[in-house]
């Protein structure tokens, strides 16, 4: 294994951990370690290399409150009228 691979897996666990102790149920935390396979930043300088010490969370609504998630994303954005708001 290469081994930003498993630094890459080890902060991804670590996240996912947090995550779990935080009572998220484990069947709902994904953690995967990309390594060099996904990066963002250049891997010849130090801020390259930096920007690709990440970890990014993508977070999902149950299918049960999705109609509620997307009414208050359209609410935040300005689509629907907002009463009491100036």
């Amino acid at each position: 294994m290469d081994g930003n691979v498993g630094l890459s897996s080890a902060r991804a666990i670590a996240v996912a951990n947090l995550f779990e102790e935080s009572d998220i149920p484990g069947d709902r935390v994904v953690a995967i370690g990309e390594g060099a396979s996904n990066p963002v930043g250049d891997n010849d300088t130090a801020s390259g290399r930096q920007a690709d010490r990440r970890v990014v969370i993508e977070l999902s609504a149950p299918a049960s409150t999705d109609r509620e998630c997307q009414a208050s994303v359209r609410q935040l954005r300005g689509d629907q009228p907002t009463v009491g708001m100036h």
